[in-house]
């Protein structure tokens, strides 16, 4: 998944903020990497503890019972490249 360069346009971002995606699968991932980078995993109800103060960390969880796969990550206004591997 790729997240593209904010454009801008007029709208000034407030403060520093998460992006939170919710992917929908049938098969447990197996790894998620950011840039390249494998990211920590962590159970879901820890997922948006913290959600809106703690805006540097990354982590993905995955829910079972539901099928999602979640993966949170700081706004930087960049260029993003999202990579989920499954088993």
């Amino acid at each position: 998944m790729t997240v593209s360069a904010r454009e801008g346009k007029g709208y000034t971002v407030p403060g520093p903020r998460n992006l939170l995606f919710r992917i929908y699968s049938a098969k447990a991932p197996k790894e998620v990497t950011v840039k390249g980078k494998k990211i920590k995993k962590t159970k879901p109800e820890r997922l948006e503890e913290n959600l809106e103060n703690d805006t540097e960390t990354v982590v993905w969880s995955w829910d079972k019972e539901t099928g999602v796969c979640s993966v949170r990550m700081p706004d930087k206004g960049g260029n993003e490249q999202i990579m989920i591997a499954f088993k």
